[in-house]
């Protein structure tokens, strides 16, 4: 854990409050949410006289540099970070002093917590810092067989791991260590399996309301939080793909051979299907929708395959709610001959894992594009077998002092 540095100004010893009481502060960051490794300007004022500042910063790990003119900076390095690491929100705080008592001024920085990219060959993750960085060796997921299909975070969290059916429950629980945590269900209420080998898990997300849906057959499996079965949602068309949850409550997913999405109402009890009103310039076309994701404002981004006379590349689409075309993946961040098959937001960055090699599909590694979908930060690993990827989200209350601590 690295050390917070801390500095004092000398002042006049003169009361600064109003009426003679402690100290007034106001404290202001240059940004409110950093990656790993992004120094942040905390700048702070206090009234007049008053002697400071003292500076602190809650978790107390990163480094907190003090600066001139009642000014500090933050800066939380990878080193500094766990796997298990997930969105915190640092207090930085600038104490002054005059002859009445002390006041305290802070500001809140989040830090973005790592992505886990999933192996398709081995059950084991692998934590990327928000900045891109490694954090180690791969996390094994303690009784998992895989091939991890997909992954998720939950509320209280818990990473939830989707697995092929015959490798057993096709959705397991791990703490952010890669400890087992249980298993949901596998068979329906009558005994039936809800996935198989044609039909294995495809996307996983916990929805607003804390249950779990789980595409990849043509009826999503709902399940409880906890991971109990609660129901099948309405029939789609044909196999279930993407997954995405809309401010509104809205579920929306994309399912195979179709040109167009599906939207749920919460319950899944009601399918209500829309063509992609979107168009490929003269003489190419967009195919094989897959992966979704939904920014804050409630717009989808969408993987899809953008087919051309010189051959098809992976691209990413932003829609609005009526599934216009607002904006396409720069060319020159597209995937030769891979769709994205899972999709992860995290702040202003948009993490991607490949579709494994099949048919026409070629190899691809883990990419970092930008969400507003204006290029690509290149490669998260230089090797191409990964599936799932999720971002951690802020750690629940409680969580242990392990997930923040420095990794090894």
């Amino acid at each position: 854990m690295a050390a917070l540095a801390a500095a004092a100004c000398s002042g006049s010893s003169a009361p600064g409050g109003p009426g003679g009481g402690p100290p007034q502060v106001a404290c202001a960051a240059d940004a409110a949410v950093a990656p790993v490794g992004m120094s942040v300007a905390v700048r702070c004022t206090a009234s007049p006289g008053a002697e400071g500042p003292v500076w602190a910063a809650e978790p107390a790990t990163g480094s907190l540099v003090p600066q001139p003119g009642g000014s500090a900076t933050f800066t939380l390095e990878a080193a500094a970070v766990a796997p298990s690491f997930g969105d915190t929100t640092f207090q930085l705080k600038a104490t002054y002093r005059n002859a009445s008592g002390e006041a305290t001024g802070t500001a809140a920085v989040t830090v973005l917590g790592n992505t886990w990219m999933a192996r398709s060959d081995a059950a084991a993750v692998l934590a990327v810092a928000s900045d891109g960085t490694p954090l180690g060796a791969l996390v094994p997921l303690q009784g998992t067989a895989g091939p991890i299909l997909a992954l998720a975070t939950r509320a209280d969290g818990a990473v939830l791991v989707a697995q092929s059916p015959q490798s057993g429950a096709p959705v397991r629980v791990h703490d952010r260590t890669g400890a087992a945590l249980g298993a949901f269900d596998a068979a329906g209420a009558g005994g039936s399996p809800l996935f198989d080998a044609t039909a294995p898990p495809r996307a996983v997300q916990q929805m607003r309301d804390g249950t779990v849906w789980v595409t990849g057959g043509t009826r999503p499996v709902i399940y409880e939080g906890g991971g109990r079965f609660r129901a099948l949602a309405a029939e789609a068309p044909a196999e279930t793909i993407g997954l995405a949850q809309l401010p509104d409550g809205r579920v929306a997913v994309t399912y195979r051979w179709a040109y167009g999405i599906g939207f749920y109402d919460e319950s899944g009890g009601t399918l209500v299907k829309k063509a992609l009103q979107a168009t490929a310039p003269a003489g190419e076309s967009y195919g094989a929708l897959g992966a979704l994701a939904v920014l804050p404002d409630g717009r989808l981004l969408l993987a899809v395959a953008h087919f051309a006379p010189s051959g098809w590349t992976g691209t990413l689409l932003r829609l609005d709610g009526d599934l216009n075309l607002e904006a396409e993946l720069a060319a020159s961040a597209r995937v030769p001959r891979n769709v994205p098959r899972a999709l992860s937001l995290a702040g202003a960055a948009l993490d991607a894992a490949p579709s494994p090699v099949a048919g026409d599909t070629a190899p691809a590694c883990p990419r970092r594009f930008a969400a507003d979908l204006s290029g690509s930060a290149g490669c998260l690993d230089a090797s191409t077998a990964w599936l799932g990827v999720v971002h951690l989200g802020p750690l629940p209350p409680g969580a242990p002092a392990a997930w923040l601590a420095k990794r090894p």
